[in-house]
């Protein structure tokens, strides 16, 4: 993106993850606004941080007051030395270093109306009321549009005026729903049917478009037609969509909103509070004295909590998992008192020597920001072992989260759980896709098949002499493809040079894309019948062989991508000369391909694992290399665009894709499939960040109620905002069978059952307990020595009342 122009082109790596859920034209109309923010306080420079960094044309800051005490609670970046200058000279230069691409100026007089027409978007914070009717009176005659917001303490209003031709490009945010379709019948009101495993999804109401129909090729193309729905499975054509774009006088949630036109807007007015965030006691009443300003930067914070809370804040210690050394940084800029320190260890089992009791029983509190299931589970272990509250939160585009978990009061996070993601069947990945989703994953497949599994297991090979030990004791038919992985990384494919590496590359395009193909026909002609039908009909595309061309742009790119990354796993230098590699191509020849009869060519999963389980163990020799080589797995790394991953992943799926006549996807699209990207925006972060932070609070001060908390639910697209209490910790009571069930788990003899019935039970039969509760033996005596089982059983005896 250019620094001041329109039509430049985009900087995908700095908007990578915005890109996924805006798109590329609500970025370009971002390109276009001039945005002015009036009011540089707390609230002023949130929106400013959010706005500069999302990549608009300019930012213009506006402010007639000077910086105080009170500012700095929420003014992150004022500091000390700026108290007595202008709020918005000051923090001009501070924003400007967030993004290079946006312009950021001050300005520091009077807004007039002539002023306002350099904006296409203006902003009011802190601003009196007989201002927000003036100036909201000209920009709605003027086409600007106007955003009002401003915060009292734990109070929030939000106003927008987006003007009377208002465009909504995006009313939910959502991908467009895709099936699937076995066929349709001639009706006047045709009824389209979807496969028979594939739920599509579709309302009565929604609009639908046709592409790739076979026989009715009249609907390929078409204009959306409206669509009522049968059932789950069926939908029923009604009629079409006018031409042209849908225009609503609505209006949008955030400035960014107002710039790209991007999801539906807010009906004008929004109030927020959080007084649940102030002390539970009835009788805490707060005096002038405890919320009088003390010319320190809390004082804002102790005009609303008081000067207690601060005094709790600085006793408290949080454990926050984030990108660790950049933030601390910034955090010790904004604040200099702030005591942090960053730590670049993954929290896992693998770490709990760092991470261990002391650590974590040093602690108030974790706050997570982690982007993968596995890890917030494992934290959220560790938290209920150690009875530390946990606030859980995530965003995913415009949508986010906030969980509280509270020791004894709520469940924990892996109380409840998502379903698990659908998967994709093996053999649609190896004979059958569909999608363009099938190639992504099959290209990210032959990835680290081709250059991480194999060089992996040849270093080890190399390096272990357990490995072939271990090797062959794998289920199936994994000995035997690891075995060959092995002796092709080291023996068949081991190249010396750069051409060698060319000369794989060639061959291995010529093997998937044209003598694999090739197999696959001859097992399954185009005109096969299966059970009476076409084999390739339904979810099956025909496929078709590729020959290879020096003139073509995406086979190039995948000779020239997969060459390096080969070489870049045996050391060897690479090359990104086109013409030098076109000159190699023209002198390798490639084998003649004569398909095979007998080759067994899976159609379902069960028919892959059955013949997985029939293959016997079978070794294999390994040929010693003929030298020790400097192999190097390579890792994925979709962020580089330098070293030939995403490259490799595109060309690869989009030549398979070809195979299959399966529409191609560019390298945006494929870096968010293949590379898993999880789509972000600032806006949505920061509206959960501010959502952790008052659950924060209540967890200082030591609430206890249920009803004080609130879990947080958003999707700033819609807009739908909503909150609940958190799920109360499940109780349970002792039982007979849940102690025979657990003691015959553990592998608990029968006499020791009988012991802990008569035991155990007799006293805590009826005690209800949660997940939180558990009794805590101390298993090292004063001595130093280890508790026995008498000592054990006389601890539950004598201190615990059990009466045996």
């Amino acid at each position: 993106m250019a620094k001041n122009g329109n039509d430049a082109e985009i900087d995908e790596g700095l908007y990578s993850r915005q890109l996924y859920v805006l798109g590329h034209d609500a970025m370009k109309r971002m390109q276009s606004s001039n945005v002015l923010i009036s009011g540089l306080r707390g609230l002023g420079v949130e929106i400013a941080k959010n706005i500069i960094l999302g990549g608009v044309k300019s930012v213009t800051l506006h402010d007639q007051g000077v910086a105080e005490w009170k500012d700095l609670s929420s003014q992150f970046y004022l500091r000390e030395e700026d108290l007595g200058k202008n709020r918005a000279d000051v923090s001009q230069t501070r924003l400007a270093e967030l993004n290079s691409y946006v312009p950021v100026t001050s300005y520091t007089g009077v807004l007039t109306n002539e002023y306002l027409t350099k904006f296409q978007v203006v902003v009011l914070t802190n601003s009196s009321l007989d201002e927000q009717i003036s100036l909201g009176d000209f920009c709605h005659s003027n086409g600007i549009k106007l955003i009002v917001a401003d915060t009292r303490g734990l109070f929030g209003q939000l106003f927008c005026d987006f003007g009377e031709e208002m465009t909504v490009f995006d009313t939910n945010g959502e991908q467009p729903l895709s099936a699937m379709i076995s066929m349709i019948t001639k009706d006047s009101a045709g009824v389209v049917t979807c496969l028979d495993e594939a739920r599509h999804g579709f309302e009565s109401g929604d609009f639908v478009t046709f592409t790739e129909v076979q026989g009715m090729t009249e609907l390929n193309g078409c204009e959306p037609i409206e669509i009522k729905t049968l059932d789950v499975f069926g939908t029923c054509c009604v009629r079409l969509l006018c031409h042209g774009l849908l225009y609503i006088d609505f209006l949008f949630f955030f400035l960014l909103q107002a710039c790209t036109g991007k999801f539906m807007p807010i009906m004008q007015w929004l109030y927020f509070d959080a007084v649940e965030c102030l002390p539970e006691a009835e009788d805490a009443v707060l005096t002038e004295e405890e919320c009088a300003p003390r010319n320190c930067r809390y004082d804002g914070q102790i005009a609303v909590f008081g000067s207690k809370l601060q005094e709790l804040l600085a006793k408290q210690r949080y454990f926050l998992k984030m990108k660790s050394e950049t933030a601390a940084a910034a955090v010790k800029l904004m604040n200099p008192s702030v005591r942090i320190t960053g730590h670049q260890n993954r929290v896992g089992p693998d770490t709990e020597k760092v991470y261990d009791d002391d650590f974590f029983e040093s602690l108030d509190g974790v706050t997570n920001a982690l982007d993968n299931v596995d890890a917030r589970m494992y934290m959220d272990r560790r938290c209920v072992y150690y009875r530390k509250p946990l606030l859980e939160s995530g965003t995913l585009g415009t949508k986010g989260n906030v969980q509280v978990v509270i020791p004894f009061l709520t469940e924990s996070y892996s109380s409840s759980q998502d379903p698990p993601e659908k998967s994709i069947p093996i053999c649609t990945l190896k004979n059958f896709p569909n999608a363009i989703e099938h190639t992504l994953q099959w290209a990210r497949d032959e990835f680290e098949g081709l250059f991480k599994q194999p060089v992996e297991n040849a270093l080890q090979y190399l390096t272990d002499p357990k490995f072939m030990e271990r090797t062959l004791k794998l289920p199936g038919a994994q000995p035997l493809e690891v075995v060959e992985a092995v002796y092709k990384s080291l023996v068949t494919d081991y190249p010396r040079s750069w051409e060698d590496c060319v000369a794989w590359a060639r061959n291995h395009f010529q093997c998937q894309y044209n003598n694999n193909i090739r197999q696959l026909l001859h097992n399954f002609p185009p005109d096969q019948v299966s059970s009476g039908a076409p084999f390739w009909s339904g979810p099956k595309r025909c496929p078709h062989p590729l020959e290879f061309s020096t003139n073509n742009d995406l086979h190039m790119d995948y000779i020239m991508a997969a060459a390096n990354l080969l070489a870049q796993s045996y050391g060897l230098p690479g090359s990104t000369e086109r013409s030098v590699l076109t000159k190699l191509l023209q002198d390798i020849k490639v084998p003649e391909f004569i398909p095979k009869s007998g080759v067994k060519i899976h159609v379902s999963d069960q028919e892959l694992q059955s013949a997985n389980a029939s293959i016997g163990k079978r070794r294999r020799r390994v040929a010693e290399p003929i030298c020790f080589v400097p192999l190097c797995p390579i890792e994925f790394e979709k962020d580089d665009d330098t070293n030939f991953h995403m490259d490799f992943i595109v060309a690869a799926s989009n030549l398979r894709a070809e195979n299959y006549d399966i529409p191609p996807a560019d390298r945006h699209k494929s870096k968010l499939i293949a590379g898993k990207i999880i789509p972000a925006i600032a806006t949505t972060t920061a509206a959960v960040v501010g959502l952790v932070c008052l659950e924060l609070l209540k967890i200082v001060q030591g609430h206890k109620k249920l009803e004080s908390y609130k879990n947080g639910f958003m999707n700033l697209a819609l807009p739908f905002f909503g909150f609940s209490e958190p799920i109360a910790a499940p109780k349970h009571k002792v039982t007979n069978s849940i102690v025979q069930h657990y003691s015959s788990r553990a592998g608990v003899p029968l006499n020791m059952n009988e012991l802990f019935n008569t035991c155990f039970l007799s006293q805590y039969y009826e005690i209800d307990w949660t997940l939180w509760d558990r009794f805590e033996v101390k298993g090292i005596q004063s001595s130093g020595e280890e508790m026995t089982l008498r000592q054990f059983l006389d601890y539950f005896k004598v201190i615990l009342d059990a009466h045996c």
